[in-house]
């Protein structure tokens, strides 16, 4: 079989080179050359020495190939080894990562409910404030009305103890008394005190024959008292008049007077007789 193989490779040679000296003749030495050299190599393919030689060849430098690629794959293996342990790990932190993201949120969770109940507390708290607030406004308002109820009553008492004024005035005094006379019988006068009087403070004494004490008497207009008199001797009459002063009062009337039948203090209508 090599026999053979060795016979029709000098043939092919042959055939080549005869080829290849014929381009030469025609001075294509490209194309000659071309084919001259694929002549000598199968030429030398068919010679049993370079068959050796070059099946040695080929052989060791394929070992050494394999060889390497060996020692390639096995770094391979080995960093595929080293890169699987080393995604075991990460994906064991990945998991403990997970779980305590899993725990935080739980946490976070948990917060919002507390959060959620204690906005609730706190409204209801506010309420209970506002409530509360509102209460102590209401007092405080009656506080301060209690207050000024005390301090009128402070007042009263004190004016009382401290404020008790007596004017005896008599009735032909014209300065302090003024009269209005309503009919034969009856008689209006308009007394002008020192100070004005708290109201329903008055004690007024008629001095004629005898004393009387008026009952009934007419709400004072500042320091202005006005009696009526019915069947009393005005000529022969004075007044015994007790009260508290109204210290808060300072306005006092200083001029009585009476036009057309009615009574003016400071020009203010204070009483209208019968005409």
């Amino acid at each position: 079989m090599e026999t053979i193989s060795q016979v029709i490779g000098f043939i092919a040679s042959f055939i080549l080179f005869r080829f290849a000296f014929k381009y030469f003749a025609k001075e294509k030495y490209p194309t000659g050359l071309y084919i001259a050299t694929v002549g000598a190599l199968i030429l030398l393919c068919s010679l049993p020495w370079f068959q050796g030689f070059a099946k040695t060849w080929i052989i060791s430098n394929v070992n050494s190939k394999l060889e390497v690629l060996g020692r390639q794959v096995d770094t391979v293996q080995a960093s595929t080894t080293e890169m699987h342990g080393q995604l075991a790990k990460h994906q064991t932190k990945i998991d403990e990562h997970q779980k305590e993201l899993d725990d935080v949120q739980v946490k976070i969770r948990n917060a919002q409910s507390d959060v959620t109940n204690q906005q609730a507390n706190i409204t209801q708290q506010y309420q209970q404030i506002s409530t509360m607030q509102g209460g102590l406004t209401l007092a405080q308002t009656k506080i301060n009305t209690q207050e000024k109820k005390i301090e009128g009553v402070e007042f009263l008492v004190d004016n009382l103890f401290s404020k008790t004024v007596v004017e005896d005035i008599p009735a032909s005094d014209v300065s302090r008394v003024l009269r209005l006379y309503q009919s034969n019988d009856v008689c209006t006068v308009a007394i002008k005190l020192q100070f004005a009087p708290v109201h329903k403070s008055l004690q007024v004494t008629i001095n004629e024959r005898l004393q009387q004490q008026v009952n009934g008497l007419t709400v004072p207009y500042k320091n202005i008292v006005l009696l009526g008199l019915h069947r009393f001797n005005i000529t022969n009459t004075s007044f015994s008049i007790k009260y508290v002063q109204d210290t808060r009062e300072t306005n006092l009337v200083n001029s009585v007077e009476c036009r057309d039948n009615n009574v003016f203090a400071d020009g203010v209508l204070i009483f209208t007789g019968v005409r």
